[in-house]
Parts: C-alpha cells; sequence; structure tokens
C-alpha cells in the first residue's frame, strides 16, 4: 500500500510517536497526550514518545532569559544596584 502512495513505509507505532510529537508542539497538554496513547504513566508520554524540536528548546531557553533578566531588574530597583 506505501509503494502504491509512493511513500515510505513506516509502522504504525512510529506514527504514535510523531503524532505525540506533534500535539505537544501544537501546545495540547502532555496529560491530555498521555490520555489520548493510553498510558498510564505520563512519565512513558514524555521520556519516550514526546521529542522536543531545537526550536522550542531556544524559545524554552529564550523565555528563561527573559524571566531572569527581568527579576535581576528587579533586585537591582529594590537594592538599589
Amino acid at each position: 500500500m506505501c509503494e502504491q502512495a509512493s511513500v515510505r513505509r513506516v509502522r504504525v507505532h512510529d506514527l504514535r510517536h510523531t503524532a505525540a510529537t506533534l500535539l505537544f508542539r501544537a501546545g495540547v497538554d502532555l496529560n491530555e497526550i498521555r490520555a489520548l496513547l493510553r498510558h498510564t504513566r505520563i512519565g512513558t508520554t514524555a521520556d519516550i514518545y514526546v521529542d522536543v524540536f531545537d526550536d522550542v528548546k531556544r524559545e524554552t531557553a529564550c523565555s528563561m532569559d527573559g524571566i531572569l533578566t527581568r527579576l535581576q531588574s528587579l533586585r537591582e530597583v529594590t537594592t538599589g544596584e
């Protein structure tokens, strides 16, 4: 069937990983993804099924940088540094 559709062959299990990753990327709550995949432990979903894209990692790092910058500015204002 895959050959007729001119797509590479993939296992259904691989599609579960892809679905989990794309749903997570789209902002779907990890617990909702866990329920959809029928995992009993959220750790299984998070650790095995969801991959984080590099751009998401960069956005997360930028968010943390912004938080730390604001905290430093607040500290400077309140301590007079």
